[in-house]
């Protein structure tokens, strides 16, 4: 019952965020001369879908499921980018569109590639985390750039939260994108598992931090591309930019491998402390 009310909420919120993103006049439509608010109205978008306002006003709010013709045409619409059409069908229908109409990864095959050139190179920071972004294991690597996850808490142990720490915010060049593209994936993965209890905890925590909150309420849903991000690392220190991709894995149910992949290598003399030894966190996931 829980998880049903939190998927309602984040359609409705969702969808609300999106008709305020487009102008009647992109739907060559003339909005009343008396009308206030800017961006679509509930009315605007049953006129554009061919079905009466009462009629759209229940799928906004999660109680009528369209079939996918409607869902792609609604898709259209709202001009939502190949990420928001996965999340509209995930909090419509609970599954995502069919395979052959999902863009696949931009240059995945290419970063992939570089991830096996580098994979004799010690100098690769990964992490695995749970279906929550709670960190389960690291390697040295990783606190070449962070300190050693470690030395921290275990409830600080979140790849999510560490994009809203100083520490990663000294090293990554455009911190804003950077955690646009987290909050996204949460979005995603709260649409795909609701209720999960982790997940929850998860958004209360980031619903705490004033700039996680900002970027919640945009709605902004990552690119479906976003298992690849492109990031600008500064070298703890020397100061030293290097780009990078940031690989996000996630293997079904529950689990993410993440792994920063150099695109020409490291500085000439990486940060040391960089033998990979992966460590183990047993502790509460909570």
């Amino acid at each position: 019952m829980a998880g049903e009310v939190t998927r309602r909420k984040e359609l409705h919120d969702f969808l609300k965020a999106a008709r305020a993103r487009v102008q009647p006049k992109d739907l060559g439509l003339t909005p009343p001369r008396n009308r206030r608010s800017g961006g679509l109205h509930q009315a605007d978008v049953a006129a554009a879908l061919n079905v009466s306002q009462r009629w759209y006003n229940g799928v906004e709010n999660g109680s009528t499921i369209p079939g996918d013709d409607l869902l792609d045409q609604l898709a259209r619409v709202m001009r939502l980018t190949h990420a928001e059409r996965v999340h509209l069908y995930l909090l419509t229908t609970g599954h995502e569109p069919a395979p052959g109409t999902v863009e696949a990864p931009y240059h995945g095959e290419t970063v992939l590639s570089r991830l096996v050139h580098f994979l004799d190179d010690p100098d690769i920071p990964a992490v695995v985390t749970d279906i929550a972004w709670n960190v389960l294991s690291w390697n040295r690597a990783l606190s070449a750039w962070i300190p050693d996850p470690g030395s921290t808490p275990p409830a600080a142990r979140n790849a999510v939260l560490w994009t809203f720490a100083p520490e990663v915010e000294r090293v990554v060049d455009d911190i804003y994108s950077f955690r646009e593209a987290f909050i996204g994936r949460v979005h995603l993965a709260l649409a795909r598992h609701p209720g999960e209890p982790r997940l929850e905890h998860l958004v209360a925590r980031l619903q705490r931090i004033p700039d996680a909150r900002e970027l919640w309420d945009r709605q902004h849903i990552a690119d479906f591309i976003s298992s690849i991000t492109p990031v600008r690392l500064r070298s703890p220190g020397s100061g030293t930019t290097v780009d990078a991709d940031l690989l996000s894995t996630e293997f079904p149910g529950e689990y993410h491998l993440l792994m920063l992949v150099p695109r020409s290598g490291w500085p000439a003399q990486p940060p040391a402390r960089s033998r990979l030894t992966l460590r183990r966190n047993n502790a509460s996931r909570n």
